[in-house]
């Protein structure tokens, strides 16, 4: 066997638990996001996951150097003080990927400011 799959069956070997490891991991970044008002759609992997969270806390950090409230300044707010400081929306059929992606281009530009 080579490549992927038994790149899969050695890692499987040497952790037995990896699967269960990064399921539950995987689940407490979704539960992260989704307090902090990220929309997910269920599908995304880990690496999406691990890469959105990575992105919002990026963005999260630009904006609080910008005098964000993290109380007012949320999506989960009906009413932000300051829009342009709310981590941004997914857009419908974005993937996980793309959504990271983005978010990283408005912290960066954020932070530029």
């Amino acid at each position: 066997m080579t490549g992927k799959g038994h790149r899969d069956d050695i890692d499987h070997a040497l952790n037995p638990h990896r699967d269960e490891e990064q399921r539950r991991a995987a689940e407490h970044s979704a539960d992260i996001l989704r307090r902090r008002g990220i929309e997910l759609t269920g599908r995304e992997s880990v690496e999406e996951l691990a890469a959105i969270q990575t992105a919002v806390e990026a963005f999260e950090g630009a904006a609080s150097a910008r005098g964000a409230d993290s109380f007012v300044d949320s999506p989960l707010s009906s009413e932000p003080q300051h829009p342009s400081l709310v981590v941004p929306t997914r857009e419908p059929g974005e993937d996980g990927t793309a959504y990271a992606e983005r978010i990283q281009q408005a912290a960066r530009e954020l932070a530029a400011r």
